[in-house]
């Protein structure tokens, strides 16, 4: 009976060694994704071809970040966005505290093709600065999501907001440790 407890004991502590390690090794090994400002984040979109989808692919990323209380800024746009005030449509210069002081960005590419009933899709996510000098992003290569496929409209939207997810996770090990 003792043998029994202690192997049970042992592969308890196993398990909980292995969580908790596991979670501070991608925390440190992400630190340089850390920011000031965490909550906010600026969002830079090139979705082309995916003109059928890319707001739904918009809310997605609004979603995937509001469920951790960090509000997003998205545009296709490095230096302007769009903004909608008593249905006219607005352009306005980004927020400098959202490009500033070498702060994290998060470039999203996605590329759509057409294939008879379906569609070819790419998207692409890179963490990375903006130099605001130039108007140009300097991407990360780590850590990178990338996934491609063949699919639906559904199938597209399922397969970008897990890509997200990871991206978002990425983000907050980073930012939300002590």
């Amino acid at each position: 009976m003792t043998t029994l407890l202690r192997i049970k004991s042992v592969i308890l502590f196993t398990a909980l060694f292995t969580f908790f390690f596991a979670s501070y090794a991608q925390a440190e090994e992400y630190k340089w994704l850390k920011t000031k400002g965490f909550e906010k984040i600026f969002v830079y979109t090139d979705f082309n071809n995916c003109d059928f989808i890319s707001a739904k692919l918009n809310e997605t990323i609004k979603r995937s970040f509001l469920r951790h209380d960090i509000k997003t800024t998205i545009s296709d746009s490095l230096a302007f966005q769009t903004s909608e005030k008593g249905g006219k449509i607005m352009m306005e210069e980004i927020d400098k505290d959202l490009t500033s002081d070498n702060k994290i960005i998060l470039h999203i590419y996605g590329k759509c093709i057409e294939y008879k009933s379906a569609y070819i899709y790419q998207f692409d996510i890179h963490f990375g600065v903006l130099n605001s000098r130039y108007s140009q992003a300097l991407l990360y290569s780590s850590p990178q999501h990338t996934v491609m496929g063949l699919d639906t409209m559904v199938g597209i939207d399922r397969a970008f907001r897990k890509l997200l997810e990871d991206a978002v996770a990425d983000y907050l090990s980073a930012n939300k440790t002590k």
